[in-house]
């Protein structure tokens, strides 16, 4: 049996795909989101608890808390949308992870994943790969809580380079490692 092999040109979409995979589920920030929010509750039902001891009524309450904290929560929001923009660009992945748009060549060999480009080769042995998850667009293969290859499934030049690639890791890890496969189920 030939091995499988595949040049693939990453995107940043890709990139942000993969970290969301890494992430898993998106709880956490939502998480993050409601302690803010109830925070920000907290302090307001307070400063209305204040404000009726002093005898003032609800609305110039809301009013004077509101209107003095309007421009801070404006900035905040325009910060975090820069934020957003300016850590999705190409630029700010070439960055931190220099050469990760450099066209990789994976193969699928006895051994291991071999991966090699301009920048240097590597071969990750089956029993190091965690997790091998396969989805409508791209394979996954996880070396550690944040580490691993993206493999997305537009390289391919047909459905079943696609397939073949896909069937040729599985077999090498249910020789090496069935762990990995067992752990692809979310």
């Amino acid at each position: 049996m030939d091995p499988a092999i595949v040049t693939v040109q990453l995107e940043p979409a890709d990139l942000r795909k993969f970290s969301k995979f890494l992430r898993g589920s998106s709880w956490r920030v939502w998480r993050l989101y409601l302690i803010a929010l109830l925070l920000f509750g907290f302090s307001f039902f307070l400063h209305l608890q204040n404000g009726r001891h002093r005898g003032e009524d609800l609305q110039k309450s809301v009013v004077s808390w509101i209107l003095p904290l309007a421009p801070v929560f404006l900035f905040i929001i325009v910060l975090l949308g820069f934020y957003a923009w300016w850590t999705s660009r190409r630029g700010t992945y070439q960055k931190f992870y220099p050469g990760a748009f450099l066209p990789i060549t994976y193969t699928v060999l006895e051994e291991g994943l071999y991966s090699q480009n301009e920048r240097g080769e590597a071969l990750h042995f089956w029993k190091t790969i965690e997790r091998f998850v396969e989805t409508n667009d791209y394979f996954f293969l996880t070396l550690g809580k944040r580490a691993g290859h993206v493999i997305p499934k537009r390289c391919f030049s047909t459905p079943e380079a696609t397939a073949d690639f896909g069937s040729q890791a599985r077999l090498q890890l249910e020789k090496h490692t069935p762990a990995a496969l067992a752990g692809a189920a979310r």
